[in-house]
């Protein structure tokens, strides 16, 4: 995309004498460049679309970091990606920019929870003008929220926006998603992300359609003023005598019946699942509760029976799947943030896309990805003296999850957080067991 760069011209795209046309979202790669070549660059945006919207009944109340990032993103004629540490406040900063341009904006966002969120708070910047566009509903508006699945079914119905703001970005590369941004004619694109980079590659897609990050700032840089000192405790366990049989003759079954792949993954996802709710892990528990608690599982059943066992135990332990109602929802989080529930246990549902009151530890009983680990472990690191991490590995699968461990704390920029690892051994099984390996 860039062609060229001299001392005193820089070529890119379709270039005159005096000025070079570019693709919009390549403004904030091009201008990096320019500045380190110490060239100067002037932006000429004659496209420039008029204001829609009133001038907003709130102001956004930004802080110093969150300032800088809203006018690096000026800077860079209103397209990028900002990458942050969930807890940051990046749906501030998008607030603050829809408040500076006051044009016809479309937020896209993975969840109908979140969806809500962004509404609540759009809504008291420009009441009346704020509508939501999945399921059922179709309220297009001068301000419109739309879930990435429901935006791509209506690609083209909501592709004349000016500005487009995609929250967790890292959605957006998506087989079908990516249509989204390819087929939207507005000028303006930010992306919010606390992990935009993807295992695939596929983040060098968001850089080209979004644009290129214009700023990031990491989780040491913010803590303690901003975000909380983190405590980060990896705990490995064996699994008991009978469980550890049951998983080598998985792993027999596995090697044995290799060719058939509809087997071989049922039987991977068995040896996933055993791994992820042995029973130590609901034995050690209770011991890691501290303050407020928010405890993430991968498993309905799991789940519920780690709430009966709280329950059982006198803690009081609420539960929150995907089947549960809004009204119990809402009730259970303000019960929470009041304190009359101690300890929270969920599943996915509450991964991202849910403004979950706040916590002062959080136990992670399995988790799938170092993205995932990331967007839980943010959940407890609001500003306060310290916040707690428990993540919770069983001993034959070791060499995967702490590699993924390892990955969520470069990802994330929380290389100043110390990873304290405990190894509970189990007198049963002697001498401890082999890895078991399927990858």
């Amino acid at each position: 995309d860039i062609v060229e760069t001299t001392e005193t011209k820089l070529k890119m795209g379709i270039c005159y004498e005096e000025y070079c046309l570019i693709r919009r979202t390549l403004l904030p790669a091009v201008l990096s460049l320019a500045r380190l070549k110490g060239i100067e660059v002037e932006l000429s945006d004659r496209l420039k679309p008029k204001p829609l919207l009133p001038e907003p009944k709130e102001e956004v109340k930004l802080r110093p970091y969150q300032q800088e990032a809203l006018s690096e993103w000026e800077k860079s004629g209103f397209v990028g990606t900002i990458v942050a540490p969930t807890g940051a406040g990046k749906t501030w900063i998008a607030l603050a920019g829809i408040a500076k341009l006051r044009v016809s904006t479309l937020v896209l966002v993975p969840t109908i929870e979140l969806a809500h969120q962004w509404r609540e708070r759009l809504e008291k910047l420009f009441p009346g003008y704020v509508g939501l566009f999945y399921g059922d509903k179709k309220e297009v508006k001068t301000i419109t929220i739309a879930t990435y699945q429901s935006a791509y079914r209506y690609s083209e119905k909501l592709s004349n926006f000016d500005l487009m703001v995609c929250d967790e970005v890292h959605h957006l590369p998506a087989e079908k998603w990516k249509e989204i941004a390819v087929r939207f004619r507005g000028l303006y694109r930010i992306g919010l992300s606390a992990t935009v980079r993807r295992k695939d590659g596929n983040h060098r897609l968001i850089y080209r359609l979004i644009g290129y990050p214009v700023y990031q700032v990491r989780y040491e840089e913010l803590a303690p003023r901003y975000l909380a000192p983190l405590e980060l405790h990896v705990w490995y366990g064996e699994p008991s005598r009978s469980e550890y049989g049951v998983l080598a003759q998985l792993e027999a079954d596995y090697k044995r019946l290799r060719g058939l792949s509809s087997r071989t993954a049922t039987i991977k996802s068995q040896l996933i699942k055993f791994a992820r709710t042995a029973k130590w892990k609901t034995e050690l528990l209770p011991q890691l509760i501290h303050g407020k608690t928010l405890v993430f599982t991968e498993y309905v059943d799991h789940a519920k029976h780690v709430h009966q066992r709280l329950l059982a135990l006198g803690f009081k332990a609420g539960l929150i799947l995907g089947e549960t109602d809004k009204r119990s929802r809402l009730q259970q989080f303000n019960d929470f943030r009041n304190g009359r529930v101690q300890v929270l246990v969920t599943t996915k549902v509450l991964d991202e896309g849910v403004d979950v009151p706040d916590a002062q530890t959080v136990i992670i009983l399995g988790f799938e990805s170092p993205r995932q680990l990331i967007q839980r472990i943010g959940r407890v690191l609001r500003p306060k003296p310290k916040a707690y991490a428990h993540i919770l590995i069983t001993y034959p699968f070791e060499t995967r999850y702490a590699r993924y461990v390892r990955q969520a704390v470069e990802e994330a920029g929380w290389e100043g957080v110390e990873i304290q690892k405990h190894i509970l051994r189990n007198p049963e099984l002697r001498p401890s067991p082999r890895e078991i390996s399927f990858y």
